[in-house]
């Protein structure tokens, strides 16, 4: 799941965000990393630091330089991407750290689709207002984290993009962050199908469970599931019926009816207590990871070109998965013998785009390509990822069955 929100204090943000107790131990190099093709321009990799992070936030750069310095300056916007709860469940309690390292790659690989596709600032020689203009840069800080504010385990990373850019003239200004915001829901899409795509590297079978891509392990029981979302539910439930939104209330809500068991500073007590509430529903996870383990090695096959056995398989799976949106003759995809010179997981991606954008022309004369994306990893298809729905949609541009607006 991917949740946006502005960053409305630096201090406030280094505070939270850069605590200790909020990292996981697994990892513990990657619990906070700078990211950004902008954050490696001006210097900054490896650990993220307080003193350097408060810094960024305020629009001040390693060399002294200071961004965009107006009144009420935005500090930068937080995207919270949380793994699914049955991928917590199963990396805390059975303690396979390759769950953990994929979903770290697949943020990873989710900014950088973000960072060429929505990075903008503002030029002004044409209006006052100013015209969007793409950038591709970002600067932004990633924190790792383990559990949700009710102690559940709930893994999420926080990236914390900073309100600035670099312009193609060399000028570093204000980030213009309409994109981000007005593509949230495409943005959480592209995260969830490249986080299915790491599972399924390492050997996991997932089903899609939302209509943004939201998906879980299969084999986690739904009452475990359950079990480990029941606080969170609660302290919602309880937050409503007093009326409560504001986050810091319902932070004292969480802290007040806790359980005294539990210490938040104390990470190996917090999991063995996981382990035992898992044991107690029998369950421990470590026979899904077993046979995750087992089946990781045959999983590189499916990203080359495929025997005609193959290609039928995967045309079966397509199927099955589009339904009565399935069209074997569609122009836009590869027929023949054609089929036999691309992989299983870019035909996939040739059966999404030509379905996303038969979507969109049955509603409207003109789309834009982040709404084919988007439609397109929304249909669910085994290892489609942005990057593989952006170089077919490149593809049929380049052969004129798709025209670029102007």
């Amino acid at each position: 799941m991917l949740s946006v929100a502005s960053v409305k204090s630096a201090s406030g943000a280094t505070s939270y965000f850069a605590k200790d107790d909020y990292y996981t131990a697994e990892h513990s190099s990657e619990a906070t990393l700078w990211g950004g093709i902008g954050a490696a321009e001006i210097g900054l990799k490896g650990e993220v630091t307080k003193e350097v992070f408060e810094k960024i936030l305020n629009g001040e750069m390693p060399s002294g330089e200071k961004v965009g310095q107006v009144p009420n300056r935005q500090h930068g916007v937080d995207l919270t991407f949380s793994m699914p709860k049955s991928a917590s469940i199963l990396a805390y309690v059975t303690g396979d750290t390759r769950i953990l390292a994929a979903h770290m790659n697949a943020v990873k690989t989710t900014m950088a689709w973000v960072e060429k596709t929505f990075a903008e600032g503002r030029t002004y020689d044409r209006s006052k207002a100013g015209d969007a203009v793409r950038t591709g840069n970002l600067v932004y800080a990633m924190f790792q984290h383990d559990t949700s504010r009710a102690l559940d385990p709930q893994g999420h990373i926080h990236v914390l993009v900073a309100n600035m850019t670099k312009m193609a003239n060399g000028v570093w200004q204000a980030l213009h962050n309409g994109q981000l915001w007005k593509n949230n829901t495409t943005i959480g899409s592209a995260y969830h199908a490249n986080y299915r795509a790491e599972l399924a590297k390492i050997g996991f079978e997932t089903s899609v469970s939302g209509k943004h891509g939201q998906f879980e392990i299969n084999g986690v029981p739904k009452k475990v599931i359950e079990a480990y979302s029941q606080r969170s539910t609660d302290i919602r439930a309880k937050a409503a019926e007093l009326g409560i939104t504001n986050p810091k209330q319902i932070d004292r809500i969480t802290t007040n009816t806790r359980d005294a068991k539990l210490n938040v500073e104390d990470r190996d007590a917090l999991r063995a207590a996981w382990r035992d509430r898992a044991a107690e529903m029998g369950f421990d996870g470590r026979a899904l990871v077993e046979a995750a383990k087992a089946r990781a090695s045959g999983n590189a096959i499916d990203s080359k070109p495929g025997t005609m056995e193959r290609i039928r398989e995967t045309i079966a799976g397509i199927r099955e998965t589009l339904g009565d949106a399935f069209r074997p003759n569609d122009p836009l995809i590869a027929s023949g013998l054609e089929r036999l010179r691309i992989s299983p997981v870019d035909l996939r991606a040739q059966h999404a785009v030509a379905s996303a954008i038969r979507i969109h022309a049955q509603r409207e004369a003109a789309f834009s390509i982040p709404d084919v994306v988007k439609t397109a990893l929304d249909r669910g298809l085994k290892g489609v990822t942005p990057d593989h729905v952006d170089r077919r949609v490149s593809e049929l541009i380049r052969a004129e069955q798709l025209i670029p607006g102007k």
